[in-house]
């Protein structure tokens, strides 16, 4: 879908948390569409995460925090609506509760990670291979001003379903770019001689500075991983083409398993 025609951002706010990362990106994105788009911000606990016993203090909340919860929403004029979760099937309810608000994309917070890998269960990795909406995941401490969009695509893909996820890949990459004023790189990892995509076809086919694009041996996980640490990307934006099942242990897992900053999938 165009990024333009959003007109509802799905965001999830836990409430065991202290600070709500995606519902602040929530509200830059919306601004960038014209008009402006609306909230459904869905209030639930992602059990798996967190310490659901009666000694987490952050678990009770009062009607003050859902003031404070929605004042910088409505600082900002964007119209919103809250719905409130007690289910434990966290990736079920929000795969439900965004297709019922006919939301048009997800923003998702990360939880902190306990050592350098990013900290993603399977609640998160169902969600990221069925839904049929683009899902931003938010880091915590993530800069709000994006200064380097990194786009994964693979130009080797000779079925249909891969080209159009890199068109949609790389169309994502330049609206953020232009809409962040950010640099736009583009990077596609290979295997060998007989898989080398051709680096000035991609250029003109993506339209971005040949100086921004990097084709590199090695596998996705490492390539994308790498180039996403040297250019210190704020959001890296790959692919994880949607499925009904089998969602653990592709490629994509393991590339988003090794990135530091946000990431934006397209399936």
């Amino acid at each position: 879908m165009n990024p333009e025609k959003e007109n509802k951002i799905f965001v999830v706010v836990d409430p065991s948390q202290e600070r709500h990362f995606a519902l602040e990106r929530a509200i830059i994105t919306a601004s960038f569409r014209e008009p402006r788009a609306a909230l459904h911000i869905l209030v639930a606990v992602d059990a798996e995460h967190t310490d659901t016993t009666i000694k987490n203090n952050n678990l009770f909340r009062t009607t003050d925090w859902f003031y404070q919860l929605a004042k910088p929403v409505e600082e900002a004029g964007i119209e919103f609506d809250v719905e409130f979760c007690w289910s434990g099937d966290w990736y079920g309810s929000i795969i439900k509760a965004s297709e019922s608000s006919n939301s048009n994309l997800i923003l998702l917070p990360l939880m902190h990670r306990p050592s350098d890998s990013l900290w993603v269960n399977e609640s998160i990795w169902k969600l990221l291979r069925t839904s049929a909406l683009p899902v931003l995941m938010v880091q915590p401490g993530a800069e709000m001003r994006r200064k380097t969009i990194l786009a994964a695509v693979n130009f080797q893909g000779r079925k249909e379903k891969y080209r159009s996820l890199n068109d949609d890949i790389i169309y994502r990459g330049r609206w953020m770019a232009e809409k962040y004023d950010a640099e736009l790189h583009i990077v596609n990892a290979y295997k060998d001689s007989l898989s080398y995509p051709d680096r000035s076809a991609l250029a003109r086919e993506t339209g971005v500075n040949s100086n921004h694009i990097h084709v590199v041996n090695g596998t996705p996980e490492d390539v994308i991983a790498t180039m996403s640490k040297e250019l210190q990307a704020d959001v890296t934006i790959v692919g994880t083409l949607k499925r009904s099942n089998s969602w653990r242990g592709n490629t994509s897992e393991k590339v988003i398993s090794r990135l530091q900053g946000d990431i934006l999938t397209l399936n």
